[in-house]
């Protein structure tokens, strides 16, 4: 009975390092993606503004229909 109980608890413990490592794996692409965004942010608030104007193209996406339609 106690070696069954001990057997379980191993392998319960075995199943949470793995949980524990699949999600430090996840967090640690979700920071290198937030990371990413933050620099094409700050990049982006860096570009010159245009005076009224949208940028190249975004005029054609917005007249465009979905393809729904």
């Amino acid at each position: 009975m106690d070696e069954e109980r001990l057997i379980e608890i191993e392998t319960r413990l075995a199943f949470q390092e793995q949980t524990i490592k699949t999600l430090s794996d996840i967090i640690y692409k979700q920071q290198q993606k937030l990371d990413e965004l933050g620099h094409l942010y700050t990049s982006m608030e860096k570009e010159p503004k245009t005076e009224g104007k949208s940028p190249q193209g975004i005029n054609d996406l917005i007249h465009e229909k979905p393809p729904h339609y």
